[in-house]
């Protein structure tokens, strides 16, 4: 570790007058002293710099000219100079004040700013780019000023490695003018590597066949490798190597490697020759070290057709079969082999069995204190490991900046004192429409951590964020995400879970639909706060190159617009139901002003579609600035199925005012305007058990659920059962995922948390016979409602429904009661 190397305590005291205020560089720099005068930023002058022939040391020397917009030359004669090159034992004797070349750290630098000049003395190219990097963000930061204060700066990372990893296989795929401009931002935070979550969007010679059309080759890998030279980032590669198969084994062609729809089989002759020719072509395209074959939350070890054998031999010997060939492979590749820690830490005995070469990344993405679970096991036995907190956009509209900022201070900071290599920051996307622009905030909060753990107060690093790349001293971007993030406490967007995006906002023709209104109004004004903020920052925005992050406000304000016409679209169709409840009341009475109020309705809806319209076309130009097409359609869907809703209502306006006078307009369900408002929330995210057929009356008694203990002892998992989020804020409907039309049994699954000990009715509206059981209780349900006697705590909550064909809609709520929820997870508020 870098401990190991470099005394810091030494260096640390070298600065023992140190000025207190931090300075507007991201991350922020070890120790700084500030000197009296200032360096005029007009100033025009004569660069000066040791020949070298490194890329990275060219591509400084580049951004310095570019920065100045002068062309330099070794006879400018300026007064001023900024000399730019690799520290040598002389220049750390008298600027680094002592220190010495062998301690000094690789990617170290120094920042010395005088007057009449500047000096940019790096250990190494890398720590000269650094240090150019940190002299930039002074001068963005202090433009407005015209003058940087002369100061001293000695800094270096306290981690070796430091890496984003970026998921492009669950929805977005990245496009390469994208992930060039990825590599540049990433460099500027001092990050040093870059990596990628790769299932199936890798298209090899030998398995073109399960990749998408536009998916990543080998040959642009090896073009970003080579491209990020420049800007001293190395490419860490890696591929999915046992779970989180589902993508691939969809292909014919690799179906049968397939223990399951979504796991290899472990161990497999065939699975593993697959695996290593993937590797084979993929290895040499990256220029880290480091390869990472993933292996993560492979839980169907433990179950269907793997669970024969993992019961004989130990799921832990299982799996350690399935990689060790894997981790082999890699080293015969001279790469050091990398395995998330998750199944790891699940069956200990796994760290006795695999090499002892691995790095281990052990994450998680919790707000957590302490995360010594997630290190201690691996720290103990011994295996370099680094620590891999998140930028969580898991099912999310956007991440959880709370969650977020606790996640990475307190993971990084606690992996670094107990021995941690390295930091992987990790970007998920499950969920399928984020863009990677919206994360830039919390990759810089990641890399002020990685460089410098446990690194200031929350309100000092919004403070130097905007400074830096928005020339804001007022810290707006940061205020306006502490706005948005207030959005997790109300109940329509339901702790940012993207589903909110996704609800349709029409039912079926003939069919009611109730607006679940709880918390709009204060939907309405967070988005109005969050644009003001915005509106201030977008007034500083101009041309500045690189430098700036002005594009990424486009992202921000596109996310407030599309939640604007949701609540838009939602408190308009309340209204319109209104006046077409009133409209068919004229008719009904002969008064022709009723043609007036449907005109209205049919004006409003059309409207609202060219909203929606537009709306869709900004949304697929901004994801083709970030993105391939692939994904592009299925990340649209929640466009699609508004704008779908709106041309059916459209021409079923269109029809009624056609009608003939004598003739009476139909009823509201039937042109999909039987909308009312309800106070409450609805529960409309279960898990759900595959459909049981059954033909007799007897056969729902039976219990179906052995494999899982039984019906009273049943707990379902994602793993078991299907996530089902219904597209409707106010009920399920079965049909959307069971065409067959025979009658059969259907479990759902849902965990209720309660903050006390309690009895309440939970409101269930269906036609369904329905059996339920709470907590190991098996009870009859009552037409319209269930008494829940709930415990203080988490409470399990399966019904059982018997499902005609010709009904398959039920719905719950618990009435007088705030619910949020997380997935099936859900929690009453006190």
């Amino acid at each position: 570790m870098m401990q190991k190397s470099l005394c810091l305590s030494t260096l640390l005291l070298l600065f023992v007058h140190a000025w207190t205020q931090r300075l507007p560089i991201i991350p922020q720099p070890q120790s700084h002293t500030l000197n009296e005068g200032y360096f005029d930023l007009d100033a025009k002058p004569e660069l000066q710099y040791k020949e070298s022939n490194g890329k990275v040391a060219q591509k400084a020397i580049s951004l310095l000219k570019d920065w100045n917009k002068t062309n330099y030359s070794e006879s400018s004669r300026s007064e001023n100079i900024i000399r730019l090159g690799i520290a040598s034992k002389e220049d750390l004797a008298f600027k680094g004040k002592g220190v010495g070349l062998d301690e000094f750290p690789a990617e170290g630098y120094i920042l010395s700013i005088h007057q009449d000049e500047i000096l940019i003395l790096g250990k190494s190219d890398a720590g000269m780019l650094y240090g150019l990097y940190s002299f930039l963000q002074l001068a963005q930061a202090y433009s407005a000023k015209g003058r940087i204060p002369c100061m001293e700066i000695l800094d270096y990372p306290l981690f070796e490695h430091r890496a984003v990893m970026d998921d492009i296989s669950r929805g977005p795929l990245s496009n390469m003018d994208f992930l060039k401009k990825q590599i540049r931002r990433l460099s500027r935070l001092k990050i040093n590597s870059f990596s990628f979550y790769i299932e199936h969007v890798v298209k090899t010679k030998k398995h073109p066949a399960f990749a998408p059309e536009d998916g990543l080759s080998p040959k642009e890998f090896l073009e970003l490798s080579t491209y990020a030279e420049a800007y001293h980032v190395k490419l860490i590669g890696s591929f999915q190597s046992l779970g989180h198969f589902r993508n691939i084994l969809r292909s014919p062609d690799y179906k049968d490697l397939g223990a399951s729809d979504r796991m290899l089989r472990p161990a497999d002759p065939e699975a593993l020759k697959f695996l290593t020719e993937v590797y084979g072509e993929m290895i040499p395209s990256f220029s880290s070290e480091f390869f990472n074959i993933n292996a993560d939350e492979a839980w169907d070890l433990v179950r269907g057709e793997s669970k024969a054998l993992a019961d004989s031999i130990g799921a832990g010997s299982l799996f350690a079969r399935h990689v060790n060939p894997l981790l082999a492979y890699v080293q015969q590749q001279n790469k050091k082999p990398m395995i998330w820690g998750d199944m790891l830490l699940s069956y200990p005995d796994i760290l006795d069995k695999i090499p002892r070469e691995t790095t281990i990344l052990t994450w998680d993405y919790a707000a957590r204190d302490s995360f010594s679970d997630w290190i201690d096991p691996i720290a103990e036995k011994g295996f370099d490991f680094w620590v891999c907190p998140g930028v969580l956009n898991s099912n999310l509209m956007m991440p959880n900046w709370e969650v977020t900022r606790k996640n990475l201070k307190n993971f990084i900071s606690e992996g670094y004192r107990k021995g941690a290599r390295g930091v992987m920051t990790t970007v998920w996307d499950d969920g399928g429409g984020h863009f990677f622009s919206k994360d830039w905030y919390g990759i810089a909060y990641a890399a002020d951590q990685s460089w410098k753990p446990a690194n200031s107060r929350q309100e000092e690093f919004d403070q130097r964020f905007g400074a830096v790349y928005y020339q804001d001293e007022e810290a707006l971007f940061a205020k306006c995400l502490t706005v948005l993030n207030k959005l997790k406490d109300l109940a329509p967007s339901q702790e940012l879970l993207y589903a909110f995006l996704s609800k349709r906002i029409l039912s079926p023709i003939g069919q009611s639909h109730q607006i679940a209104s709880p918390g709009f109004s204060e939907l309405g004004s967070l988005l109005d706060q969050a644009k003001d903020l915005l509106t201030k920052l977008e007034t500083k925005r101009q041309e500045n190159g690189d430098m700036l992050w002005f594009d990424d406000l486009d992202y921000w304000q596109f996310f407030i617009r599309h939640l604007g016409a949701i609540l838009e679209s939602n408190q308009e169709l309340i209204k319109l139901a209104e006046k077409y409840r009133a409209a068919q009341k004229l008719k009904s009475e002969g008064n022709p002003e009723y043609l007036q109020s449907l005109r209205s309705c049919h004006f409003k809806v059309s409207s609202l579609l060219d909203h929606w319209k537009a709306l869709k076309m900004d949304y697929r130009r901004l994801w083709l600035k970030e993105n391939r097409n692939y994904w592009l359609e299925e990340a649209s869907a929640v466009f699609d199925d508004k704008i779908e809703d709106l041309i059916s209502l459209k021409s079923l306006l269109s029809f009624a005012l056609q009608m003939p006078q004598s003739q009476g307009l139909p009823d509201p369900a039937a042109v999909r305007l039987d909308i009312s408002q309800s106070p409450h929330s609805f529960f409309t995210f279960w898990l759900l058990a595959d459909p049981i057929p059954f033909t007799a009356e007897k056969e729902f008694e039976k219990d179906y659920l052995a494999e899982l203990g039984g019906e009273l002892k049943a707990r379902p998992t994602p793993y078991d059962w299907l996530k089902y989020q219904s597209p409707y804020m106010d009920k399920i409907d079965l049909k959307e995922i069971n065409t067959n039309n025979t009658p059969y049994i259907q479990y759902v699954y849902c965990q209720i948390s309660s903050p006390k000990e309690e009895q309440i009715f939970a409101e269930v509206r269906s036609d369904l016979p329905f059996d339920f059981i709470l907590n190991g209780k098996k009870s009859l349900g009552q037409k319209d409602r269930i008494l829940l006697d709930l415990k203080a705590g988490p409470n399990q909550l399966i019904l059982k429904l018997k499902i005609p064909p010709n009904s398959q809609q039920f719905s719950m709520h618990i009435p007088d009661k705030e619910v949020r929820n997380k997935k099936q997870r859900y929690r009453l508020l006190e």
